[in-house]
């Protein structure tokens, strides 16, 4: 098992590529056949055909941003990407004409609710706080609708997904027995930890827009100056309360007028994805420890320390406290394999042709 991590509604359609038993898609252009375009305009090039449902070049594009922004710097995954994503929109449009013969909806308060469930999980202030946040991520500004297209996607997946294997194939999932619950656990301990939280101040000294490298240099030596005092300072709560004295001490006019120095600079406490939602420059901090500080963080307008003053989880849970997770990761891995055997003969009844 490996730890993953993904925003649920970027992750990969489908747990992996059809396999090679699934029917082979005809080739556009190649000569073994001609496509015949559905009725209606469309605006860009056909790229994927199943039956009378299409997906242009645009679309897939947009997929792909999407997706390889879940992967990260995974070489496996990598290697394969474009043959991966466009096997995963091939069964989308699978999953769509399955959708419709079993009455599988999904409507917009279905989505707003998906919406609601991420940004409350994330701690996001709503809806355009999100769009940035993925905008961010996937480095392309995407419109609130592209999201929301994209999670009705994601739900219609889930949705068949259920249906299947907790209805169709119910009596092939079997629930893991207590050694194999243990084995998991044991191999994968370091994995099962409480959800970590940093509470952070920092102390910030703006750089005037018309200042020269002199004194740009000197505002960082002054801010690399407490910083070196304060660490210093080997009791924690003597260092905490030098901090914020310097952060009264320092604050501009500037900084006043944003509460800065009646708030001591303190930004409140976060969990890693609300802290890169709102604060992407200060992400190194959360790996420090409480009372750390971290090296002066450069902006373009000024310069900065962070100090951690406060940090919980990050403890390893028991085998008792870890045990519903571990069942239900297990559980979806057999559930994963069982979809992924459904949906490669399901597809074999559907005519499937690629325009590259």
């Amino acid at each position: 098992m490996k730890k993953i991590f993904m925003l649920s509604f970027l992750a990969f359609f489908l747990f992996s590529a059809c396999s090679k038993e699934a029917v082979k898609p005809k080739y556009i252009g190649d000569g073994s056949d001609k496509a015949t375009a559905p009725k209606g305009k469309v605006y860009d090039k056909i790229l994927i055909k199943v039956n009378d449902k299409i997906v242009t070049q645009k679309d897939f594009e947009l997929f792909k941003i999407f997706s390889k922004a879940t992967l990260g710097n995974n070489p496996e995954a990598l290697a394969n990407f474009d043959e991966l994503a466009l096997k995963q929109m091939i069964s989308m449009l699978v999953l769509e004409y399955f959708a419709e013969e079993n009455k599988l909806e999904v409507g917009e308060k279905d989505i707003t609710r998906k919406i609601f469930e991420i940004t409350e999980r994330m701690k996001l202030a709503g809806e355009e706080d999100f769009r940035r946040y993925i905008s961010e991520q996937i480095k392309y500004d995407i419109s609130l609708q592209d999201i929301r297209n994209f999670l009705k996607n994601q739900i219609l997946l889930e949705k068949v997904q259920e249906f299947v294997v907790l209805y169709e194939k119910r009596s092939e999932l079997v629930r893991p027995t207590e050694e194999q619950l243990k084995s998991a656990y044991e191999q994968n301990k370091k994995y099962f930890t409480a959800p970590g939280e940093v509470s952070l101040a920092h102390l910030v000294i703006l750089v005037d827009s018309k200042a020269g490298l002199k004194e740009t240099i000197g505002v960082e030596k002054k801010i690399e100056s407490i910083r070196e005092d304060l660490l210093k300072m080997k009791d924690i709560v003597q260092r905490t309360k030098a901090f914020y004295e310097a952060v009264e001490k320092e604050a501009t006019k500037v900084n006043e007028a944003i509460n800065f120095k009646k708030n001591k600079g303190e930004l409140g406490s976060f969990d890693y994805q609300k802290l890169a939602s709102l604060f992407p420059r200060y992400t190194s901090v959360y790996a420090l420890n409480k009372g750390d500080i971290s090296p002066m963080v450069v902006n373009e307008d000024a310069r900065s320390i962070v100090m951690v003053t406060d940090k919980k989880g990050g403890e390893t849970l028991s085998f008792e406290e870890a045990k519903p997770r571990i069942e239900q990761a297990l559980l979806m891995k057999q559930g994963g394999e069982i979809f992924e055997k459904w949906i490669n003969d399901y597809s074999k009844q559907f005519s499937i042709e690629i325009n590259q």
